[in-house]
């Protein structure tokens, strides 16, 4: 896979119009309109020919329609894990260099305190199960 540029792939996505796109088909042509029900693409044309025949045009449609939004969002969570993944490399060395020195008994839980700071800080929107409650669920 071909290393790419975070922002370069976000500014990309600026500007396009408001999600979700919507496609319409009618006799005499065929659209891609936005939420606002502006065009974005199509006009009194059939989609079924620009596609040369090599893919099928209601995966290749659901593509279009799902990207403008799907896009941004995969990029800023691919951002975020990954600053994630930072924050907890820099806890994991914290804690390791804890290990090092000191009084093992305090070292060892000095070291458990660091991480599971770091840990209670990688997602911060998502609460926590209190004890005793599982997230598991057989509804």
């Amino acid at each position: 896979m071909t290393q790419r540029d975070w922002q370069k792939d976000m500014d990309g996505c600026a500007g396009l119009p408001p999600t979700p796109w919507v496609w319409i088909e009618k006799e005499h042509g065929e659209w891609f309109k936005d939420s606002e029900g502006k065009t974005v693409i199509g006009g009194e044309v059939s989609f079924w020919d620009w596609t040369g025949g090599n893919v099928e045009v209601e995966k290749l449609f659901r593509f279009f329609l799902n990207s403008p939004e799907a896009l941004p969002y995969w990029l800023q969570e691919a951002r975020e894990r990954g600053e994630r993944e930072q924050r907890l490399i820099e806890a994991i060395k914290k804690a390791q260099e804890r290990f090092k020195h000191g009084n093992v008994i305090m070292a060892l839980i000095e070291g458990s305190m660091i991480l599971t700071d770091a840990l209670d800080t990688l997602y911060p929107d998502t609460p926590a199960p209190k004890e005793g409650e599982s997230d598991a669920s057989l509804d």
